[in-house]
């Protein structure tokens, strides 16, 4: 949008809104890229360790209420 008389700001705010938009983009692509290779080693090292006989088990909880 035009500020003719605040050509700063509105330059500034352009730029600064474009550059969240753009480095949230990035960061999505680049945390899919992380999850990906993490998953890929984790099948790796959860199959080295049923190759020796461990098995692996993982229990993830209900919420729970707390006092904090």
């Amino acid at each position: 949008h035009p500020t003719p008389t605040a050509s700063m700001y509105g330059g500034t705010k352009a730029f600064l809104t474009h550059f969240a938009i753009d480095l949230a983009a990035e960061m999505r692509r680049a945390l899919r890229r992380l999850r990906d290779r993490v998953r890929q080693i984790a099948s790796v090292f959860f199959a080295l360790l049923a190759a020796e006989g461990i098995d692996v088990l993982v229990v993830h909880p209900s919420p729970v209420n707390t006092n904090f």
